[in-house]
């Protein structure tokens, strides 16, 4: 298990500058509410490290971040929302509350980005974090949350 950690928090997993910052932007924010740093820390520490080793974009990382952080509450209740009383967002894996938190991040604040291309992007990277069980829950949730909040692109 070591050397995947080790693997995907300082090599390239892929060849695209986009995908690195949204790897590096999940494990930011699992860090982040891990550690309970401060934000300019952990945002200091993966643009010295992560973003630079991997070549990630560090505009989108950092749009990713810092979306995800100013505005955890708004997104964490988008999530929530979606939910079920059996299956709270506390009760969720901390990765996969990162995930969450990123993905709406980025739906909410990278319009340019089509949502089908945002959604396909994070349903890639859960499969390196979890099983492919949990790839329909990711791809549910995301759904409905980018018809809530791009509902133009489902017309």
């Amino acid at each position: 298990m070591a050397d995947f950690e080790d693997k995907i928090l300082c090599t390239a997993v892929t060849d695209d500058t986009r995908s690195e910052a949204r790897l590096c932007a999940i494990q930011a924010i699992y860090q982040w509410q891990a550690t309970e740093a401060a934000i300019t820390h952990v945002l200091a520490e993966f643009l010295d490290g992560p973003v630079k080793s991997r070549k990630a974009s560090k505009k989108v990382f950092e749009e990713l971040f810092n979306g995800a952080t100013s505005e955890q509450e708004r997104f964490t209740g988008l999530i929530k929302a979606h939910l079920n009383e059996k299956w709270t967002f506390e009760r969720l894996d901390s990765v996969m509350q990162a995930l969450l938190l990123v993905a709406t991040s980025e739906l909410s604040h990278q319009p340019d980005t089509p949502v089908k291309v945002v959604i396909n992007e994070y349903l890639t990277l859960s499969r390196a974090f979890f099983d492919e069980s949990q790839v329909p829950f990711v791809n549910g949730i995301l759904d409905k949350i980018s018809r809530q909040i791009r509902p133009e692109e489902f017309v």
